[in-house]
């Protein structure tokens, strides 16, 4: 599909998944995460474009991620964090997001702030 001047292309993607973080020390995790990508496309071509029509196409996959990180800030008590991970997709689906155009896993890289929520009083 070739995209000119006034083409629009509407993606829309959800991923529910699961995901561990196991702690060796109090700054350093190891993680992994299950994914289902779940990604839907909407070809609209440019207006006074007789030549293609709109298309809708939907693709699911699934993604499993491995990588490491630091955390910030974590403490026995302090329980809310800064993190930053790197993670790899060694999965082997070809159309994971996290594939470049030869197939190969490319880094996802991850940062953010875990806020704890319910856990109950300190004594």
């Amino acid at each position: 599909m070739l995209f000119r001047s006034g083409d629009r292309l509407r993606q829309t993607v959800l991923t529910p998944g699961a995901f561990v973080r196991l702690f060796p020390t109090s700054s350093i995790f190891a993680i992994a995460n299950f994914e289902v990508n779940n990604v839907s496309f909407h070809y609209l071509p440019a207006l006074g474009d007789a030549t293609h029509t709109e298309e809708k196409k939907s693709l699911s996959t699934q993604s499993t991620l491995v990588g490491a990180g630091y955390a910030s800030g974590r403490s026995s008590y302090q329980k809310s964090y800064y993190y930053l991970s790197v993670l790899w997709d060694v999965g082997n689906d070809p159309s994971s997001p996290y594939k470049d155009n030869l197939k190969r896993a490319v880094p996802v890289i991850r940062a953010g702030y875990h806020i704890a929520l319910f856990q109950g009083k300190r004594r």
